[in-house]
């Protein structure tokens, strides 16, 4: 390395360069905090920003020991991989070093964490995978940052990928916490500009005795007008119409018939309000009866737990819900006021017709669900009204099979391949005497209404090999498994079966004539629909305590919702009997499960929905980028490479000299700035100084004129001469320059 070389660097050690660091490092803490927005909690911020200072810290002290840059990325990424094991899988080490279980564990979390990535909506919960992601990212873009504004000069391209990062989260959420965040973030940028600018000015030798002045100047007066100028906008952009608005592009409704969406299924909701035995009002209805105000249907049923498969489509206001095929009913109007009801899935009286709401909504005419086509995690607060056709069946309806058409697909008869036969041969036995589907489910409902079961919300049989069996066999169980029992054993018979998931109706305002339902956590249910030949989907009850009353002229039963296990059933005659007399049940034994194993929660409801194409664009954005500032660190990395071979130490005077003139020649090239045929290097430099108002741009061209014509006398001294002018023209040159140009000349186009 030459004198030259040595003095030009010999600046980047200066105070300047610590305080540029800082600067560097609160945009990247700035962004680091901003992904609180994304998550519910807020606890992994001080290890994120703890690993965000070190990343900073190592890539300082790697150039201060003047590691080059190419090999100090290369260290740094493996430092970063070292940290994030240790600090997230220490139980995976071996003597400090990762082993595949940390490899295995760590994309296992990954995996689990963005699997249903398509369906979250922020916050989302925070994961062990996403803290992980999170890490890494902002350790990579610490690295970039870092090479990019002290290696390669380029402090432009560092701020890109912080840029990019703050976009994508303000895409994901719009509106928690975005102003105090992009005031945080503008601050830092702010701060880092006007240290990098006070670190550059340390080079201009000709003012270097004002320099330190100049620059603590530059820093503080800038950054007070930072401050004042995002004050003044923090306290102006509430007020601007449209503020709070939805965004002019709405990235979710892209590609809304791509890939499936998935959301947790509502059984795992409706088993936490029944075991907690929610008070919480969640949502009240103005309706002129009692019904089950059902949420949605689950129909693919894993042995285990159950979800859907289902296709929503866009609805307006009043639009028309059910098939134009459909029969004719009297149309009965509620409205509904959602207080802390957190999913998706809307309650409405079966079947709705028509929906009336200024709510995004979205159908899925197979199931009836209407789910909220929103980025909110709820629809808490919101109101709508429902019109539906709400039939009186009777027995002799079901029994002739002449009512509406049929509705139905094949998936409404799966069953797994692991189905215990002796479920099969007990449905058939308890159903021998039946004489088509409507005997065989009253059948089914007498067997589970017969007195032999109790209901009982304590029990818990995931951790069975066959929670099904475990639950004829204890014959204690809550609506969850009452509806679960009752739907596959009624599919064992061929008659297709779903679970419906819904509340109860509800407490009435006026016991006599009652017009205002007020629903709460404990009303939460599940129960059967079956889908009887000519007539359509009919729910059952099978479970003790509750009665339809949307069923009660077919069923047998008045409509309840007594809860057994806290009211003896002795004093609760809601039961009236389906048929004068009722058989016992069969004595079949059901074989005990022989071998335990933990059993998978109920698998998530996958629905079709905006959110995919969201999230495809989402991603396609995100790999993008990481492309683009990839090649952009390529090409600073060449352009680097370029300059110092210009530079290099075993170089002649003259040849320093020559370079040390083009490169200002390229630069004031782009200000419009060009020698003309006939100039010297003496009169092109004179004009350019007047130009520029820099003197010194007169010694470059003497120092040029002296190469051309007499290159002997030209040396190192001349040369470094020619690097410090240089290095100045630079400098004016760029504060003239606009954004775009900037971002040229970094990239040496």
């Amino acid at each position: 390395m030459t004198a030259a070389t040595r003095s030009s660097r010999a600046t980047w050690g200066a105070p300047p360069l610590l305080l540029a660091e800082i600067g560097l490092c609160s945009v990247t803490v700035a962004i680091a905090a901003s992904t609180t927005r994304l998550f519910q909690r807020t606890d992994y911020l001080a290890t994120l920003l703890a690993l965000v200072v070190a990343a900073h810290v190592a890539a300082a002290l790697l150039r201060r020991v003047g590691v080059p840059m190419l090999t100090a990325t290369i260290v740094l990424l493996a430092v970063g991989a070292l940290v994030l094991a240790w600090v997230h899988y220490p139980h995976t080490l071996w003597w400090g070093s990762p082993t595949m279980h940390t490899v295995r564990d760590a994309g296992r979390d990954l995996r689990a964490a963005f699997a249903p990535f398509r369906a979250m909506t922020t916050p989302a919960p925070m994961t062990k995978g996403f803290e992980v992601a999170l890490a890494g990212a902002m350790w990579v873009m610490a690295v970039f940052a870092d090479g990019a504004t002290f290696s390669a000069d380029a402090p432009v391209q560092a701020l890109i990928p912080p840029f990019a990062a703050f976009v994508f989260i303000s895409i994901l959420d719009r509106a928690n916490h975005f102003l105090v965040t992009a005031v945080l973030v503008t601050l830092s940028v702010a701060l880092f500009a006007l240290c990098v600018r006070a670190l550059r000015q340390t080079r201009l030798t000709w003012a270097r005795d004002e320099a330190p002045r100049a620059a603590r100047f530059n820093v503080s007066a800038g950054l007070l007008i930072a401050i004042l100028a995002v004050g003044i906008g923090a306290a102006v952009v509430p007020w601007l119409p449209g503020t709070g608005d939805k965004g002019v592009v709405d990235l979710r409704k892209l590609g809304s018939a791509a890939a499936p969406r998935q959301v947790d299924s509502p059984l795992v909701g409706l088993q936490s309000l029944l075991t907690n035995q929610s008070d919480e009002i969640m949502f009240t209805v103005e309706a002129p009866a009692a019904h089950y105000w059902r949420q949605t249907s689950l129909n693919d049923f894993s042995g285990t737990g159950w979800g859907s498969t289902a296709v929503y489509r866009e609805i307006d206001s009043g639009d028309r819900l059910l098939p134009s095929d459909a029969t004719d009913a009297p149309d009965e109007t509620d409205r509904f006021h959602i207080d802390k009801l957190r999913d998706i899935w809307m309650p409405a009286a079966f079947d709705p017709a028509r929906v009336r709401t200024d709510l995004a909504l979205r159908y899925d005419p197979s199931s009836s669900t209407l789910i909220l086509d929103d980025s909110r995690v709820s629809h808490t607060r919101d109101s709508y009204t429902v019109h539906s056709q709400i039939p009186a069946l009777d027995r002799s309806q079901l029994h002739d099979s002449t009512a509406a058409s049929a509705r139905g697909n094949s998936k409404d008869l799966e069953l797994p391949t692991s189905f215990s036969g002796s479920v099969t041969r007990l449905a058939r036995a308890l159903t021998a005497d039946a004489a088509d589907d409507y005997d065989r489910a009253m059948a089914l409902q007498d067997y589970f209404r017969s007195g032999e079961f109790a209901y009982d919300r304590s029990v818990d049989y995931r951790a069975s090999s066959d929670p099904l069996v475990s639950f004829l066999n204890a014959k204690r169980g809550f609506c969850q498994q009452f509806a679960t029992a009752f739907a596959a054993m009624a599919r064992s018979l061929g008659i297709p079966a779903r679970v419906a998931v819904g509340f109860t109706y509800g407490d009435p305002d006026n016991a006599a004539h009652p017009t205002r339902w007020t629903v709460r956590g404990r009303n939460a249910h599940a129960w059967p629909e079956l889908h009887i030949a000519g007539v359509g989907w009919v729910a059952f009850e099978p479970t003790p305590g509750r009665g339809n009353p949307d069923a009660t002229g077919y069923s047998g039963l008045a409509a309840s919702q007594t809860d057994p296990a806290a009211d003896p059933p002795s004093t609760s005659p809601t039961t009236v009997p389906a048929t004068p007399t009722t058989s016992p049940a069969p004595a079949i034994s059901i074989p005990a499960p022989t071998t335990s194993a933990a059993a998978a929660n109920p698998p998530p409801t996958t629905t079709r929905a905006a959110d995919s194409g969201a999230s495809f664009a989402l991603l396609t954005g995100a790999g993008s980028a990481v492309a683009i500032i990839g090649l952009v660190l390529l090409r600073m990395v060449w352009v680097r490479r370029r300059h110092e071979r210009r530079r290099a130490a075993d170089r002649a005077g003259a040849s320093r000299v020559r370079d040390m003139w083009a490169d200002p020649c390229r630069d004031l090239q782009r200000v419009d700035l060009r020698p003309a045929v006939a100039e010297t290097p003496i009169e092109f430099a004179s004009r350019a100084a007047d130009e520029l108002g820099v003197d010194a741009m007169c010694d470059l061209g003497s120092i040029e004129s002296a190469r051309c014509y007499a290159a002997d006398i030209v040396g190192d001294e001349a040369a470094r001469r020619a690097i410090e002018i240089h290095l100045g023209v630079h400098e004016v040159v760029w504060s003239r320059l606009p954004v775009v140009s900037k971002i040229r000349s970094a990239l040496d186009l």
